[in-house]
């Protein structure tokens, strides 16, 4: 039965391999051609005699147009189009001499007469002057770009990029894309691509076909390459003056006579590989042949098929072993990865910040038991919840979780006070967008602190370490105060013997007052800096502020002989808060003063950059070591016998809840530089 069946398919497939020598044997084709000769019109003789041409039609055509119409090395004009052109001119008995030229000047030299027709114009011409014939050929225009190229893939990508154009081939729908000012217009599509080759352009604008044949002429495919849609398919024909509609009729006929008999699908497959007839007698011998293919190949397979059979079972056996050793395999790395996902919970879980993870849908994916445990949590509770249905909506409030999801950023050392427990809990957050392999973004991460006790902490240091300054401050005030008290002292002594003297009493009046008022500025100066206050920013004078503080140290630059420049602009000003910013200068000046041998220069200086005003203070003390600048702002890290190491801490923590900032610079034994930067206006 088997053997049956496969004899009848061979037989079948040899009848139509058969059908096919019968579809090329001479006498069908002389039979199809006669039928195709029978249903062309009659008149066609007829109408090519009555109107029959005497005159030479001189024809203008592109000269570099390959391979449609172009001069080659020998002078002879060669092309797709020259020889259609010469196809019926033969057929309609015509004289047609064809005069190659620059395209631009085609439509020009037609119109003043100069020649009778041009091969090939566009259909959409809108020259009324003009008629057209059937169109020849369609074709369409492309972009070519050299091939490492990434950043042009269409028409909007042109904009702003240096393009060469065939002259006179910019349409209105095109010139939408293109920036005038960076076309370069050229003669010929080999220019075109010769400034693209030489990088002059970065892309070039031409018809597609002619652009594959110089590629190829030149052996360019490896370095341009097309990108984009095709752009305004057109289609071309002969076109002539409106006078000459009788010759424009006689080219049609002789077209049509080419395109009937096959010479224009010889024509077009000379110069591009491939025919465009699409007649039912290719079509047919077309699938007859790929049929008979097919037939030959399920006869082989149905004996490869047949021949295997035994030894399928054996294979089968085989691959289904293989199969239970690949199980076995899988078994063993998922097992190997649930332990890997454990191994990693754990290692979650030891940490000892809160841990919390989001999908794109904000639904709560992970908890690490450390952010179960601050925040007094149930685990379950909490998985697989919306974050607005839980505590982290306070958390995502002030860390905008939406800009992380969508946009990508991050937060990073946010401070969130959050209530709990009939108490306000601070902590310290970091908000990240968690990625894939290919950076998109797939969820969130959260990592968190409570550091309730340890801002206590930092806040009590930060008074004792005011306090400190505080003790030093007083025990130049006292010298302060001493002076005034001196002055008022003697004036209340000379009272009984000079209480009559108009002059003394002017005296009195004059200096008295004034020293009264210095006392209550100093108490007033003293008690402004120690008592605590709240977050209060205000325009603040910097030379006014310097010279108050100043005088807290007189003493302790009288007792190390340290001289004291100020070069502020009476104008100079900052917007911060005022108790925390004097702490901040009376912080840098005792450095100063601790860090100054006997005989140094403090110089307080100031400059107005745009929206920030920088305060420079510099001394030439004995310096700060490279080794230890990276570290000077770090809390509890000094270099000072009995130093706290907490006072550039506060100053540096200070200056940044007042958006500014502060740089050190410093070389032993040459001195420091200290430049705070802060806001001269609100922010």
């Amino acid at each position: 039965m088997k053997k049956t069946i496969l004899v009848v398919i061979i037989l079948f497939a040899g009848l139509l391999l058969n059908i096919d020598n019968y579809i090329n044997d001479p006498g069908r084709e002389n039979s199809i051609k006669y039928v195709e000769e029978y249903r062309s019109p009659n008149v066609y003789p007829d109408f090519i005699s009555e109107k029959k041409v005497e005159k030479t039609i001189k024809i203008g055509v592109d000269n570099h147009l390959p391979p449609y119409s172009y001069v080659n090395d020998n002078g002879i004009v060669k092309g797709f189009y020259i020889d259609i052109m010469r196809a019926i001119s033969i057929e309609i008995g015509v004289d047609v001499e064809v005069y190659p030229m620059p395209w631009y000047e085609v439509e020009e030299y037609l119109e003043n007469g100069k020649i009778d027709g041009a091969l090939a114009m566009s259909i959409e011409n809108e020259n009324t002057s003009i008629i057209l014939s059937d169109y020849l050929l369609k074709s369409s225009k492309a972009i070519f770009v050299r091939k490492n190229n990434r950043y042009i893939v269409n028409l909007e990508d042109l904009r702003n990029v240096k393009i060469a154009v065939h002259k006179g081939n910019i349409s209105p729908y095109l010139s939408e894309y293109l920036d005038a000012d960076n076309i370069t217009f050229i003669e010929n599509q080999q220019q075109g691509i010769q400034m693209l080759m030489n990088g002059k352009v970065d892309a070039f604008i031409g018809d597609k076909l002619s652009g594959f044949y110089t590629i190829q002429k030149w052996k360019q495919e490896n370095f341009i390459k097309v990108v984009g849609d095709p752009i305004n398919e057109e289609s071309y024909g002969i076109a002539l003056l409106k006078e000459d509609e009788e010759l424009r009729d006689l080219f049609n006929i002789g077209y049509r006579i080419v395109k009937d008999n096959g010479t224009y699908d010889k024509i077009y497959k000379k110069w591009f590989g491939e025919t465009f007839n699409n007649s039912y007698v290719i079509i047919i011998k077309r699938i007859l042949y790929v049929l008979g293919i097919l037939l030959i190949l399920v006869v082989i397979i149905i004996l490869f098929v047949l021949r295997w059979n035994t030894s399928l079972k054996k294979e089968v056996q085989k691959r289904t072993k293989q199969l239970s050793i690949a199980n076995k395999q899988l078994l063993y790395q998922k097992e190997q990865l649930e332990s890997n996902d454990r191994f990693k919970e754990e290692i979650l879980n030891s940490l000892l910040s809160g841990i919390v993870t989001l999908n794109r849908n904000k639904i709560i994916t992970f908890i690490n038991l450390k952010g179960i445990d601050i925040l007094k949590l149930l685990g379950k509770d909490i998985i697989g919840k919306s974050f607005d249905e839980t505590i982290f909506i306070e958390f995502f409030k002030a860390l905008k979780l939406t800009k992380v999801l969508n946009e990508g950023k991050f937060y990073r050392g946010q401070e969130i006070e959050i209530k709990q427990n009939k108490g306000i809990k601070t902590f310290n957050c970091n908000l990240y967008p968690l990625k894939d392999k290919n950076e998109n973004i797939n969820g969130a991460i959260l990592n968190f602190r409570d550091i309730s006790q340890e801002k206590k902490i930092k806040a009590e240091l930060s008074r004792k370490d005011k306090m400190r300054a505080l003790g030093l401050m007083v025990a130049g005030l006292a010298h302060e105060i001493r002076n005034p008290l001196t002055s008022i002292k003697t004036f209340v002594d000379l009272i009984p013997q000079k209480i009559d003297n108009p002059t003394f009493k002017n005296k009195f009046m004059e200096i008295v007052p004034n020293e009264i008022n210095r006392l209550n500025n100093l108490i007033t100066d003293l008690l402004e800096y120690s008592k605590p206050r709240g977050y209060n920013p205000e325009e603040i004078y910097i030379k006014e502020m310097f010279n108050s503080i100043l005088i807290l140290f007189s003493k302790n630059f009288k007792d190390k002989c340290v001289s004291t420049t100020i070069k502020i602009d009476d104008d100079h000003k900052v917007f911060a808060d005022k108790p925390q910013i004097k702490q901040v200068f009376i912080n840098l000046i005792l450095n100063s003063i601790d860090s100054i041998s006997n005989g140094g220069i403090i110089k307080i200086y100031s400059k107005k950059i745009n929206d920030n005003t920088h305060i420079i203070i510099e001394d030439n003390g004995k310096g700060i070591a490279k080794k230890d600048l990276d570290k000077i702002m770090d809390p509890f890290f000094t270099t000072k016998n009995s130093g706290t190491g907490l006072g550039l801490f506060i100053c540096y923590q200070i200056v940044q809840e007042n958006n500014g900032d502060i740089n050190i610079e410093s070389k032993i034994d040459q001195g420091t530089k200290v430049r705070i930067i802060l806001p001269n206006r609100r922010i």
